[in-house]
C-alpha cells in the first residue's frame, strides 16, 4: 500500500495505490500485446517473463513502477542491436527514463546455440539456395548468425514505447488519485 507522509506520520493512499496498480497492469498488457504483434513470441518466454514491480520510497514520498522481463535478452529486443552493415538509432521518449546505450555487433556474433534454438522453436528448416536441399541445423544456424551480425536486430520498444504511451494517457488520473488521497488525509486532520 502506498502511503503519504504528513508531519512525520504515514497515511494510507488507497486511491493512488489502486490507480498505480491499474496503470502497471495496463503497461504490462500493452507490452505483451506489442511483442505478439511484432512476432517476438517464438517460445513465449519473453512475454511470460514480464513482471511488474512497484517501488515505494516512503521517506521521500516517491513511487515508481518498473516493468522488467526476467530474461537476460529483453533489452536487445526493446532497444535493438545495430549490425556491422545496418545501424539503428535509439528513439527517445518524453516520459520514460531509458538507458542511452546503443547495442551493436562489432566483432562478436550472436550465440549459435540461441540461433538454432530459435529456428527450431519456430519450425524453420534451412535450404541450400542452389540445390534446394535441406541443410543441417548447424549450417542454417551459421547463416542466420551471420545475417544478424550484419543486419542487426530492429528495435521493438515494447517496454519503452508502451511505457511512454501509458504515462501520457494516465498521468492525469494518477495525479487526480494522489490529490484525492491528500484531500482525504487533510479531512482526517481537520
Amino acid at each position: 500500500m502506498i502511503k503519504i507522509l504528513v508531519q512525520d506520520k504515514s497515511y494510507p493512499a488507497p486511491l493512488t495505490t489502486k490507480q498505480m496498480t491499474y496503470v502497471a497492469n495496463r503497461w504490462k498488457k500493452n507490452a505483451q500485446q506489442m511483442l505478439r504483434r511484432q512476432k517476438h513470441n517464438a517460445s513465449g518466454e519473453l512475454t511470460r517473463s514480464i513482471k511488474v514491480s512497484k517501488k515505494i520510497y516512503q521517506d521521500r514520498d516517491e513511487w515508481s513502477i518498473e516493468l522488467t522481463p526476467q530474461v537476460n535478452y529483453w533489452q536487445f529486443v526493446d532497444w535493438g542491436v545495430s549490425g556491422t552493415e545496418k545501424k539503428y538509432t535509439r528513439e527517445s521518449f518524453d516520459l520514460i527514463n531509458s538507458d542511452t546505450r546503443n547495442f551493436s555487433y562489432t566483432n562478436k556474433k550472436p550465440p549459435l546455440s540461441a540461433m538454432i534454438s530459435w529456428f527450431k522453436t519456430k519450425g524453420y528448416k534451412g535450404r541450400d539456395q542452389e540445390t534446394g536441399r535441406f541443410i543441417t541445423d548447424r549450417a542454417f544456424g551459421f547463416a542466420l548468425q551471420n545475417t544478424i551480425f550484419k543486419r542487426g536486430l530492429k528495435p521493438s520498444y515494447f517496454i519503452s514505447k508502451t511505457g511512454n504511451n501509458i504515462l501520457k494517457k494516465y498521468s492525469q488520473s494518477i495525479g487526480d488519485a494522489v490529490a484525492q488521497d491528500i484531500a482525504n488525509i487533510t479531512m482526517q486532520l481537520i
